[in-house]
């Protein structure tokens, strides 16, 4: 089980091949849901909300339910731009029935005369010349009908989408993060002291955005697939190197939660767990016995749970 996250109290849900699990009783038993037939058993992507309200996110859909997965509505993804081919990589949704935002790649043949700004180049399975560019799309009616996408130039592909209100959101590509204050109208990259803007650091050239956080409605942390923390006091739009690594030779991070602006949970992908004590400055490496799955804390709650080998306990004995 991977990706754990709670939708209340006593509920939460964790993600395999093929299915989603969830838990009613503190993850004493699990029952499975089947992801729909239409993913073809695969999922990069899900939220579930303690209405009943969710949706799983494979690569060509969204399927959005509204009684906890019993049932299913497919939501696909747009028609391309310019009649090229999409590959759907995130999505996000406020709420139930309401605004979201699907983001991917386009691709198109490269000698298209609307090709429209310039993303990565590569050869299609039948040898054509092909580019790749991300796209945003954004649905005001919980997927049901998509807005024209928005694309973002000379990136790969869209990793990530978060917001935190109908205006202000984030994405992060394989190498960059853009924040927009219009819902997704328009999107404007960060600045970012990256390679050789720092006299005594520089990020490793394959380093990626990985997890966007918000300790506090102050405070943005970003930390990199090589465990570099960066904080932003202005939504994102600029930032500072706050940690150089989390740990030296640590996985890359896979979750987080924090509970305070100051006290945080991080568990990276071999299932190893830090806190931080200082707003993510610096990160101690705790021993919980075994390996942590997935990590999960509650909006408004200072209870944070840790998903160990199919059993959920408390994170408060680390406080």
């Amino acid at each position: 089980m991977t990706d754990f996250k709670l939708s209340s109290v006593s509920t939460g849900w964790a993600r395999t091949v093929g299915s989603l699990w969830r838990t009613g009783d503190v993850g004493r038993t699990w029952a499975p849901i089947p992801f729909p037939a239409t993913t073809g058993g695969l999922v990069f992507g899900y939220q579930m909300d303690k209405s009943g309200f969710g949706w799983v996110q494979s690569a060509e859909s969204v399927e959005l339910t509204t009684d906890g997965g019993s049932t299913w509505t497919s939501s696909p993804l747009p028609a391309a731009l310019t009649g090229g081919r999409g590959l759907l990589s995130a999505a996000w949704f406020i709420s139930p029935g309401g605004i979201g935002w699907a983001g991917g790649g386009e691709y198109r043949r490269a000698d298209s005369a609307s090709l429209g700004p310039s993303g990565v180049m590569r050869e299609s399975p039948s040898g054509a010349i092909e580019v790749i560019s991300p796209v945003v799309y954004r649905t005001q009616n919980g997927g049901r009908t998509w807005s024209t996408g928005t694309i973002i130039s000379d990136e790969y592909r869209v990793r990530s989408i978060i917001f935190n209100d109908p205006t202000h959101g984030w994405l992060l590509t394989d190498k960059s993060v853009y924040y927009t204050v219009n819902g997704g109208g328009a999107w404007t990259r960060s600045r970012f002291p990256l390679l050789g803007e720092h006299d005594d650091y520089r990020l490793d050239i394959d380093a990626t955005p990985s997890l966007l956080i918000f300790p506090s409605s102050a405070n943005v942390l970003l930390i990199f697939s090589n465990g570099a923390v960066f904080s932003s006091q202005d939504r994102g739009r600029s930032w500072v190197l706050i940690c150089r690594r989390i740990l030296d030779g640590a996985a890359p991070p896979e979750q987080a939660v924090f509970i305070s602006d100051r006290l945080g949970f991080l568990k990276t992908a071999d299932g190893t767990l830090f806190t931080t004590r200082d707003a993510g400055k610096t990160w101690a490496r705790e021993d919980v016995g075994g390996s942590v799955f997935g990590i999960a804390g509650l909006p408004d709650s200072k209870e944070v749970k840790l998903l160990l080998q199919g059993r959920l306990c408390s994170a408060s004995p680390l406080l």
